[in-house]
């Protein structure tokens, strides 16, 4: 019966050290999703510069997902989950999931992450904000490690569970709070900008031709 009792406990030490992590992927006042205070690069009348990302501001026809990445390392992270879902009363936040990290992620051990925002017709902000794309919004938090928890689910930039260091925004929202992830599109050429183009264009074709 001894034995057994030992067997038993080693057991649950064992797996309570390489239980698979769990975070809850949310963001708080210190940590919002906004739209650049740059209107060179906004695309539709909807996006409002410097407000926080939500259902009413996005433009019309566009969906953003916010996507969690994690990873043993700051360049060994992958894709972990992706939502679609924004509230529409607290600007700037996706809406809240928790997620059981897959394995070799464990709780109570240092994690990195990072949160992506973008066109959800893409895979990634980097994608959406390709050069040969135009007007298709992205943004991305800094790459920052957490602690997930093992029974809870650990809140992201939980400085006080999760020992993370995701730094607060530094983007003032007013009551909404801090914008930390700054969501902007490629922004696409006005139709003046193509009116100078061709004259330019123009210009040297008749000056190749006179030389």
């Amino acid at each position: 019966m001894k034995k057994l009792l030992i067997t038993l406990g080693v057991t649950l030490v064992c797996v309570g050290a390489f239980a698979q992590g769990k975070v809850s992927f949310t963001a708080d006042t210190a940590h919002l999703a906004y739209f650049t205070t740059d209107v060179t690069k906004l695309a539709g009348s909807d996006a409002i510069a410097g407000r926080g990302v939500y259902a009413a501001t996005i433009p019309a026809g566009v969906t953003l997902a916010a996507d969690l990445w994690a990873g043993t390392s700051a360049s060994s992270l992958s894709k972990v989950t992706s939502i679609t879902g924004w509230s529409a009363v607290s600007e700037g936040r996706w809406t809240t999931t928790s997620v059981i990290l897959p394995n070799g992620l464990p709780g109570a051990v240092t994690a990195w992450f990072q949160v992506d925002i973008h066109d959800s017709a893409f895979a990634s902000s980097a994608a959406a904000h390709d050069p040969a794309v135009q007007g298709k919004f992205g943004g991305q938090s800094i790459v920052f490690s957490m602690i997930p928890g093992i029974t809870t689910y650990v809140q992201l930039g939980n400085t006080v569970a999760g020992a993370t260091t995701w730094t607060p925004g530094t983007f003032a929202m007013g009551t909404l709070g801090f914008g930390a992830i700054e969501v902007w599109a490629n922004p696409i050429p006005e139709p003046g900008s193509f009116a100078l183009a061709g004259l330019g264009l123009a210009a040297l074709l008749a000056f190749r031709r006179r030389s």
